[in-house]
């Protein structure tokens, strides 16, 4: 899940723009949406923040944890491969969660 400033910024994020995704959510934010609804809020947020998300396919089939990209600059994450799409994008999360929350604490 998301933390620190993420966590709190998302949340403005997602209250702003909650009508967008016809579902409301009761008792936290994402908590309760189809895990691939979710990832779509997720992936819309940080999007929104510059921090852009995707998944490469490794040629034996493995995801791999995927990338970020920010406007400004190229980060690579994909030491790691992961099994199923699930847990590449809770990796992706993670990591784009620290980026986020890294930035924050460098200004």
């Amino acid at each position: 899940m998301l933390d620190g400033e993420c966590k709190i910024e998302f949340e403005k994020w997602y209250d702003e723009h909650e009508k967008e995704y016809e579902v409301g959510v009761s008792g936290g934010h994402t908590g309760k949406l189809h895990p691939s609804r979710e990832w779509g809020v997720i992936e819309d947020f940080f999007d929104s923040v510059g921090l852009k998300i995707k998944f490469l396919i490794s040629s034996n089939g493995d995801f791999l944890t995927g990338e970020i990209v920010k406007i400004d600059e190229f980060i690579r994450f994909n030491t790691k491969v992961c099994d199923t799409r699930p847990e590449a994008r809770s990796a992706a999360k993670a990591k784009a969660n620290e980026l986020f929350n890294l930035r924050r604490e460098s200004k």
